[in-house]
C-alpha cells in the first residue's frame, strides 16, 4: 500500500515506544511514522520530513500533551543539529529509553528476554552529572564560505553553532568556530586527557592536514598512549578506564594465559590485560589499520609478550588456528559487528571466555545469536551511557563455553 504522507504535511499523533536509532514509533491511519524529539505517551503535532516505501519520518513541531520526562533542552540548537536525539529528555529517562532499546533488540533478534540497566560513567568535566561536556572529538563541516557548522539530521544542510555543549571545555573554549577553513572540508578537533588538542582538516583532494600534535596523548590506568589525531579513540573521557575495567572483570584473565585483542586499535584492552597475564602470558594484538598498529607498537613494542598482527581479523584468526587454541578474547568491532565468519573463526580457537564490546545493540544481538549457535552462552551484559543526550550506548557482553 502506498503511503499517503507528503513531506511538510502536519499530523496529530500519539507517540508510542522508542525505536532503535533515537526515534519513537507513532501511527496515523495504520501507517508508521518514526518521530524525532518526542516521548512515549505524548500527543504532538509532527511535520513529515521524508517518506520511504513503508514508513515516514517526522519531527515534532508542537506538543499538545507533554510527558513528565520532558525537560528544557540545554542547547539552543537542539532540534536543528542532528547530533543529539535526547536533549529534551531527563537524564534518568534517557537511560530507561536506552535500556528499553537494548532489551527490544535482544528480544527481537536474539530471542532473549533480558533486564538491562544503563550505567552512568564518571566524567571529570561533568561534576553535576547533567550529561554534558563529554565529547573529546567533534567533527564540523565547512560550508562554501569556510564557516563551520554541524549537519542536520539525515541532511547535508549545516547548522552554524557558536558552541557544542556536549563537547569538553577545551573544545568549547577554542576559537576554531570563529575562524575560516577550507571550503567544504571536514574539520575535526580532538582533545587528549594529557592536555593536547589537535585539529584534523580533510577535503577531497589532499591527505588530512593536522594542526597541533600529530599524536594526541591519552592516559589510562597509569599508562600513556600516543594516538594518531585522526585515529580511533573512545570519545567519552571516562570510557577508556570504565571499559578496560569491565573487560578485565568479564574475562578474569589468569597469569600465563594467551589472549586475543581483536580490532585492537591502539591497544587499550591489551594494556588492561597485561597486568593480569604477567610476563608468562601473551596477547595477540590484531588491527587492520596501519596507524592503529603503529600507535600500538609505540606503546607496547618493548613488551616481548605482545604479538602484533596488522591485517584483516578473519585472515589473522585463520592463521592463528594453525598454532592451537587460546584462552580468552576481547573484540571491539566496528558498528556493523563482527559477523558470522569472524565469530566462527574465533570459536574455532576455543577461548574459555569472550568479551564483546559493541556500540550497536542490534549488531550485538545478531552476533549473540551466532555465538550461541557456536556453543557460547551469554553470561553477562553491561551497558554504559557513554553518549548522553544521544540514543547511543556502549555494551560489553560476556560469553563462556556452554555446558
Amino acid at each position: 500500500m502506498k503511503l499517503s504522507f507528503e513531506v511538510g504535511q502536519r499530523i496529530e499523533v500519539v507517540v508510542g515506544p522508542v525505536a532503535h536509532g533515537g526515534h519513537f514509533v507513532a501511527r496515523h491511519e495504520g501507517q508508521v511514522i518514526f518521530v524525532r524529539h518526542a516521548l512515549p505517551g505524548e500527543r504532538v503535532i509532527v511535520a513529515v520530513t521524508s517518506v520511504a516505501k513503508n514508513f515516514a519520518r517526522a519531527d515534532v513541531v508542537s506538543i499538545i500533551e507533554p510527558s513528565s520526562d520532558r525537560v528544557i533542552t540545554p542547547c539552543k540548537y537542539a532540534g536543528e543539529c542532528g547530533g543529539c536525539d535526547f536533549q529534551h529528555v531527563s537524564l534518568a529517562a534517557q537511560r530507561k529509553l536506552k535500556s528499553a532499546v537494548v532489551e527490544e533488540q535482544f528480544r527481537r533478534i536474539a530471542k532473549m528476554d533480558l533486564n538491562v540497566e544503563v550505567e552512568e560513567v564518571a566524567n571529570e568535566f561533568d561534576p553535576d552529572h547533567v550529561g554534558l561536556h563529554w565529547r573529546t572529538r567533534v567533527a564540523y563541516v565547512a560550508d562554501s564560505q569556510g564557516r563551520l557548522g554541524l549537519r542536520r539530521n539525515h541532511s547535508h544542510e549545516l547548522v552554524h553553532v557558536d558552541k557544542c555543549v556536549i563537547a569538553v571545555p577545551s573544545i568549547i573554549n577554542s576559537d576554531m568556530l570563529t575562524q575560516s577553513w577550507p571550503a567544504n572540508s571536514t574539520v575535526q578537533v580532538v582533545a587528549g586527557n594529557g592536555g593536547d588538542q589537535s585539529i584534523v582538516v580533510t577535503d577531497d583532494s589532499d591527505l588530512p592536514q593536522i594542526i597541533g600534535r600529530a599524536k594526541v596523548r591519552q592516559r589510562v590506568l597509569g599508562r600513556t598512549f600516543e594516538v594518531d589525531a585522526n585515529g580511533f579513540w573512545q570519545v567519552h573521557p571516562g570510557a577508556p578506564e570504565a571499559l578496560s575495567t569491565a573487560v578485565v572483570d568479564a574475562l578474569s584473565p589468569k597469569s600465563g594465559e594467551v589472549a586475543l585483542d581483536l580490532y585492537a586499535g591502539a591497544g587499550l584492552f591489551t594494556s588492561a590485560l597485561l597486568s593480569s597475564l604477567k610476563e608468562t602470558g601473551r596477547v595477540h594484538l590484531i588491527e587492520s589499520s596501519s596507524t592503529g598498529i603503529a600507535d600500538a607498537k609505540a606503546t607496547f613494542g618493548r613488551f616481548p609478550n605482545v604479538l602484533f598482527h596488522n591485517g584483516q581479523v578473519l585472515r589473522v584468526l585463520r592463521e592463528l588456528a594453525k598454532e592451537g587454541s587460546i584462552d580468552i578474547s576481547v573484540l571491539d568491532p566496528p558498528r556493523s559487528g563482527a559477523g558470522i565468519k569472524v565469530l566462527t573463526a574465533l570459536a574455532a580457537l576455543k577461548p574459555r571466555r569472550i568479551a564483546y564490546v559493541a556500540c550497536d545493540p542490534a549488531a550485538l544481538a545478531r552476533d549473540t545469536a551466532y555465538l550461541q549457535d557456536l556453543g557460547y552462552l551469554l553470561i553477562g551484559l553491561r551497558v554504559f551511557d557513554l553518549f548522553p543526550m544521544t540514543h547511543h550506548v556502549e555494551c560489553i557482553a560476556t560469553f563462556a563455553v556452554g555446558t
